[in-house]
């Protein structure tokens, strides 16, 4: 059996991005992402996060998700699900990594149960 040319696999995801449904392709990337080295999990990161709406990405992002990453891969999914503006989907993003939230953030999550714009 031939060797797996990982590169040459997420390169095809992201070329992928035009023409098939985005959550399929992000779903496919961050399952990658626990199995590079740190360079290169934030490589792919950012590039996921460049060429991928956050609507494609956002919900997939959990903390079981995260507790299997690089440290620093973490941090850019942090500082990206934190930049979402205020709304259901950031909403719905926060609800997803409660125990990474900043009081302000578990506040935000809070009053967005109560005001219903969380559904």
């Amino acid at each position: 059996m031939p060797n797996l040319d990982a590169d040459a696999v997420v390169l095809s995801a992201l070329d992928a991005i035009p023409h098939a449904t985005p959550d399929v392709v992000a779903e496919f990337l961050l399952a990658q992402l626990p199995f590079l080295d740190e360079l290169q999990g934030l490589a792919l990161a950012a590039r996921m996060f460049a060429r991928l709406k956050p609507a494609a990405w956002v919900l997939q992002i959990g903390g079981t998700v995260l507790d299997r990453l690089p440290d620093a891969v973490v941090a850019l999914t942090l500082a990206r699900l934190r930049e979402l503006p205020p709304g259901p989907l950031r909403i719905e993003a926060l609800c997803g990594i409660p125990s990474r939230l900043t009081r302000a953030e578990q506040r935000e999550v809070l009053d967005g149960i109560l005001d219903a714009t969380l559904r």
